[in-house]
């Protein structure tokens, strides 16, 4: 079950929260929020085929101030359906974070390789 490009897109600016404990390893306990900030093309191999699929990017909020924060990137429709409920546009909090400010996502130059 994948996304089509426009439920991707209109997926974005959506509030969720996580469903259960599943995301422990990401830091993610049951009930903490977040927002989907982008819907993009994601490169995914199937077997012996690249196949290019829409997802949607979450970031989620680990302090109140929103100093820290956990990026999940390249989440498909059956991921999203089964971690996250989304929450409420009257229940979702205030000023959303964009995805071009968050610190997670800053380029850090990395050094060519010599052969």
């Amino acid at each position: 079950m994948e996304f089509t490009e426009a439920e991707a897109k209109a997926k974005v600016g959506a509030w969720v929260r996580v469903r259960d404990g599943s995301l422990l390893h990401a830091r993610l306990t049951r009930g903490t929020r977040g927002v989907v900030v982008s819907a993009q093309l994601s490169p995914r191999e199937e077997g012996s085929t690249k196949e290019r699929l829409w997802a949607v990017c979450l970031e989620f909020f680990l302090t109140a101030d929103r100093s820290a924060s956990v990026l999940l990137r390249d989440i498909d429709k059956e991921q999203y359906m089964s971690a996250f409920e989304e929450i409420p546009a009257e229940r979702a909090p205030e000023n959303v974070s964009s995805l071009e400010g968050s610190p997670l996502l800053k380029q850090h130059p990395r050094p060519a390789r010599s052969s």
